[in-house]
């Protein structure tokens, strides 16, 4: 559900990028939509719904599932302590933790 609330929070922040609140939104939004997609694939992954051919997959792509709201959670702690401006670069680090998350 949190998906359509996507081009509000985008035209906010092209319209009021530089102000903290607009930020937070955006990065409260992609947050909490990355939290509740790792939710419903975990689900689906414990409750059978994924073919057992395909569950190698599944649980590797779980643990990829948890890159979104980490880069969202960065970013949001940049827009709220140090610059709303500068805390959209900081979903360029989702390759960074993309590769972080394939170690563990």
């Amino acid at each position: 559900m949190l998906i359509v609330l996507v081009p509000f929070s985008a035209a906010l922040t092209s319209v009021y990028g530089e102000f903290e609140v607009a930020a937070i939104v955006f990065h409260l939004n992609m947050l909490l939509i990355g939290l509740l997609f790792s939710l419903a694939f975990s689900y689906a992954i414990k409750r059978g719904f994924i073919a057992p051919k395909d569950m190698a997959r599944a649980l590797t792509l779980r643990k990829d599932s948890f890159s979104l709201p980490i880069t969202a959670a960065i970013a949001l702690l940049l827009a709220a302590f140090v610059t709303p401006q500068y805390s959209y670069f900081a979903y360029l680090l989702n390759f960074v933790v993309d590769k972080i998350l394939e170690k563990i």
